[in-house]
């Protein structure tokens, strides 16, 4: 697995956005992107491998809601509806 290219931080995590995309956008790209919902470096995320495929997005569902501490969003990539 890999991640978006773009500035890393110290531990890792992609830090850069395209254009001015929002954080939520760009973290709603990256999972769908990777097919996975923990779509870290190891060294930032270490992942229990006897789990790792309860994680996987394939195939990518049709709708994916992703909870958090943000204002109320919806976005499509990929032919996925994410809110």
């Amino acid at each position: 697995r890999g991640y978006v290219a773009g500035t890393e931080t110290a531990n890792g995590i992609c830090t850069a956005r395209r254009n001015d995309d929002p954080c939520w956008k760009h973290a709603v790209k990256t999972v769908l992107c990777q097919a996975h919902l923990c779509p870290l470096p190891l060294h930032a995320a270490p992942i229990n491998w006897c789990y790792d495929h309860e994680l996987r997005l394939y195939p990518l569902p049709d709708l994916l809601v992703i909870g958090d501490r943000v204002a109320r969003f919806e976005t499509e990539a990929k032919g996925t509806q994410a809110s």
